[in-house]
């Protein structure tokens, strides 16, 4: 039997591009069809913002990274990295421009981590909106006065997503408009 992947990527780019209409169909047909992104900036900050997290924050200091972790529902492989997982707390770091409070609320990535590590009880987005690495130093307690670090802490008992209704849900909209064979195309697993 085929099985496809499912990632908390893909869900909420669906969310941000086509169900709340803030982006746009071809935006999302790039990221199902898993075209390269124009502009690769962003993910290099992120990236430096998430090694530097890992080598300075506290809080998530000797946790375990980029956690991989799966779980079958259906014909569905339901896939994610973690940024950091210590006891029983998700952590995931983020690097964004703009922030609002908020911002994470309702992101498929909370749903699909919890469903993916039963034995966590929280997930948190550990963000930043300033970080420049060639301004940071190696002493945490200088750079946290010079860094804006916000966090969202959603807890399992809030959990309110069906996950497995969410992906049914995915998967009939990409039927009505005729992108399931692109999708099947794509995100086929190869176990």
């Amino acid at each position: 039997m085929k099985r496809y992947l499912i990632t908390p990527t893909l869900l909420n780019s669906w969310k941000y591009c086509v169900e709340n209409q803030y982006g746009n169909l071809e935006d999302f047909i790039k990221i199902l069809k898993k075209e390269e992104a124009e502009d690769v900036s962003k993910f290099v900050k992120g990236n430096e913002f998430e090694e530097y997290m890992v080598a300075h924050y506290p809080e998530t200091k000797n946790g375990c990274y980029q956690v991989k972790v799966y779980k079958n529902i259906d014909n569905f492989i339901v896939y994610g990295k973690i940024d950091c997982l210590k006891a029983g707390v998700i952590s995931d770091y983020k690097h964004t421009s703009n922030y609002d409070v908020g911002k994470f609320y309702g992101s498929y990535q909370t749903a699909v981590y919890m469903e993916l590590v039963p034995e966590a009880y929280k997930m948190q987005y550990i963000i930043c909106n300033n970080f420049e690495k060639k301004n940071m130093v190696n002493d945490w307690e200088e750079d946290k006065t010079k860094l804006r670090i916000f966090k969202e802490e959603y807890y399992r008992e809030e959990l309110k997503m069906n996950l497995k209704e969410e992906i049914y849900k995915f998967i009939k909209w990409l039927e009505k408009y005729d992108l399931l064979t692109i999708y099947k195309d794509k995100w086929q697993s190869k176990y």
